[in-house]
């Protein structure tokens, strides 16, 4: 890494995390604590991050190069990237330019310093905003002689779930047996997601739940005003990412119990699971689009979506 970037970085980590004992810049910070209950991926994830960015913060960039390398080889070349990408984004500062924003970011100014972190990261916020507003704007725009039905829209939803953390009382027996079978017997994991729902997550803090319930309320105001045929049920997509490759019944059959208590009217919900991928690529396709499914990474399941709209 060029001196310059190596400096900017280490002077960018310290003031957004408060590295450096004052108040961070950015929207929390580091080190994480370390707080009791986690598991020992989680623990050890904390560790990594915090190693990491302490090093990033003090400029030892090929340790922090080492530290990625260790952890996974798709850490240390995304880490090789971030470096490339930022000698690239900062080659045209000068030792000028770069006395002036150390200086400001060692200032009492701690606006001024935001201000300057900020520009530095996302250099549009300094754009010209009418020379990019022009060149942004449509030409020959001009109304859809056959413009999409209200009937024609289709919405897609994506899904989430996870282990569950209980077998809640009040379950019908299969389900709860499904559950309990699960936990004993997850299968593979498939993939990690930041906010995955439990199976049989309380209804109060589900948010497949809440989203259908406004989702029905702003359907039947749609068809209040005349936007929608009163008997017309909207076709919902909703792909269900798992975590485990065990879940991916357990969800589906979670879902529709819920729909049967819940007697949504205005629309009719289609769940894709990464059964229902293989059993369409089987059937319509000959088994010859194996790309097309919703476990994994996000990029799959958006994949899928995309296809299904088509």
């Amino acid at each position: 890494m060029r001196p310059t970037s190596r400096t900017i970085l280490a002077a960018s980590i310290s003031n957004a995390f408060g590295f450096d004992g004052r108040t961070p810049l950015g929207g929390g910070t580091l080190p994480l604590p370390l707080l009791t209950g986690r598991s020992d991926e989680e623990t050890k994830s904390i560790d990594f991050l915090n190693d990491l960015f302490s090093l990033l913060a003090d400029g030892k960039m090929e340790q922090a190069g080492t530290l990625c390398e260790r952890w996974s080889e798709a850490a240390g070349y995304l880490f090789q990237q971030a470096v490339d990408a930022c000698d690239l984004a900062w080659a045209r500062i000068d030792d000028g330019g770069l006395s002036t924003l150390l200086a400001t970011l060692a200032a009492e100014d701690r606006i001024s310093a935001a201000s300057a972190l900020a520009r530095l990261w996302a250099p549009e916020i300094a754009a010209d905003r009418e020379r990019t507003t022009n060149t942004w704007k449509l030409n020959s725009v001009q109304a859809n002689g056959e413009p999409i039905r209200p009937e024609q829209v289709l919405i897609q939803l994506n899904g989430l779930y996870t282990l569950p953390d209980r077998i809640p009382d009040g379950l019908p027996p299969g389900l709860a047996a499904m559950g309990r079978n699960v936990l004993e017997n997850p299968g593979n994991k498939v993939a990690d997601y930041d906010h995955p729902v439990p199976l049989f997550e309380a209804d109060d803090v589900h948010e497949l739940v809440s989203c259908l319930a406004m989702l029905e309320r702003d359907l039947a105001y749609e068809k209040s005003i005349g936007t929608l045929p009163e008997r017309h049920r909207v076709p919902v997509v909703l792909s269900v990412s798992v975590t485990h490759e065990g879940l991916d019944g357990p969800v589906s059959t979670w879902i529709r119990h819920l729909l049967e208590r819940k007697d949504f009217r205005n629309f009719r919900l289609y769940l894709l699971t990464e059964e229902a991928c293989r059993r369409i690529d089987r059937e319509l396709f000959r088994d010859s689009m194996p790309q097309f499914g919703v476990s994994g990474a996000y990029g799959r399941h958006f994949t899928a979506l995309k296809y299904t709209g088509l």
